[in-house]
Protein backbone atom coordinates (compact mmCIF):
# COMPACT_ATOMS: atom_id res chain seq x y z
CA UNK A 1 0.00 0.00 0.00
CA UNK A 2 1.12 3.36 -0.80
CA UNK A 3 2.39 5.64 2.08
CA UNK A 4 1.01 9.36 2.25
CA UNK A 5 3.93 11.72 4.18
CA UNK A 6 6.39 10.17 4.08
CA UNK A 7 9.79 12.09 3.80
CA UNK A 8 12.13 11.56 0.75
CA UNK A 9 15.67 13.32 0.87
CA UNK A 10 17.68 13.26 -2.01
CA UNK A 11 21.37 13.97 -1.78
CA UNK A 12 23.20 14.57 -5.77
CA UNK A 13 26.75 14.73 -5.98
CA UNK A 14 28.26 16.51 -9.19
CA UNK A 15 30.77 18.60 -11.06
CA UNK A 16 28.45 20.15 -13.41
CA UNK A 17 24.51 20.32 -11.90
CA UNK A 18 24.05 23.29 -9.22
CA UNK A 19 21.29 24.61 -7.47
CA UNK A 20 18.16 24.62 -8.78
CA UNK A 21 19.49 21.68 -11.25
CA UNK A 22 19.85 19.32 -8.80
CA UNK A 23 17.95 17.45 -6.26
CA UNK A 24 19.31 18.68 -2.62
CA UNK A 25 16.48 18.38 -0.20
CA UNK A 26 13.22 16.93 0.96
CA UNK A 27 9.74 16.35 0.20
CA UNK A 28 7.11 14.40 1.74
CA UNK A 29 4.71 12.17 -0.67
CA UNK A 30 1.49 12.86 -1.41
CA UNK A 31 -1.82 10.91 -1.06
CA UNK A 32 -0.63 8.16 -3.39
CA UNK A 33 2.68 7.61 -1.89
CA UNK A 34 4.31 9.64 -5.11
CA UNK A 35 7.15 11.73 -4.91
CA UNK A 36 8.83 13.72 -7.68
CA UNK A 37 12.29 15.39 -7.86
CA UNK A 38 11.63 18.00 -11.38
CA UNK A 39 14.02 19.81 -13.77
CA UNK A 40 16.90 17.23 -11.99
CA UNK A 41 19.75 17.37 -14.63
CA UNK A 42 21.94 13.86 -14.13
CA UNK A 43 25.36 13.81 -15.76
CA UNK A 44 26.80 10.21 -16.32
CA UNK A 45 29.33 11.47 -13.50
CA UNK A 46 26.63 12.19 -10.75
CA UNK A 47 25.73 10.52 -7.68
CA UNK A 48 22.24 10.63 -6.46
CA UNK A 49 21.40 8.95 -2.94
CA UNK A 50 17.76 8.80 -1.63
CA UNK A 51 16.33 8.00 1.41
CA UNK A 52 12.73 8.14 2.62
CA UNK A 53 11.64 7.07 6.14
CA UNK A 54 8.27 7.32 7.60
CA UNK A 55 6.71 6.92 11.29
CA UNK A 56 6.21 3.10 12.23
CA UNK A 57 9.07 1.92 9.63
CA UNK A 58 12.27 1.03 8.90
CA UNK A 59 13.86 4.12 6.68
CA UNK A 60 15.56 2.79 3.32
CA UNK A 61 17.70 3.96 1.00
CA UNK A 62 19.16 4.07 -2.74
CA UNK A 63 22.22 5.15 -4.56
CA UNK A 64 23.32 5.29 -8.09
CA UNK A 65 25.95 6.65 -9.90
CA UNK A 66 26.62 6.12 -13.98
CA UNK A 67 23.82 7.93 -15.69
CA UNK A 68 23.36 6.65 -19.17
CA UNK A 69 19.83 8.86 -19.41
CA UNK A 70 18.32 11.99 -17.70
CA UNK A 71 15.61 10.45 -16.03
CA UNK A 72 15.47 8.24 -12.48
CA UNK A 73 12.47 6.10 -11.31
CA UNK A 74 12.50 4.28 -7.70
CA UNK A 75 10.07 2.40 -6.22
CA UNK A 76 10.58 2.23 -2.17
CA UNK A 77 9.25 -0.78 -0.42
CA UNK A 78 9.16 0.36 3.08
CA UNK A 79 9.21 -2.78 5.98
CA UNK A 80 7.38 -2.02 9.47
CA UNK A 81 9.26 -1.83 12.15
CA UNK A 82 8.98 -5.02 14.49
Amino acid sequence: NAIAGALVTCEHSSYTSTFPANCSGSMETGIPGVYIFQNIFFHDTDTIKLTVSAPGYKPQEFTQNSFTINDLKVDFALAPLP
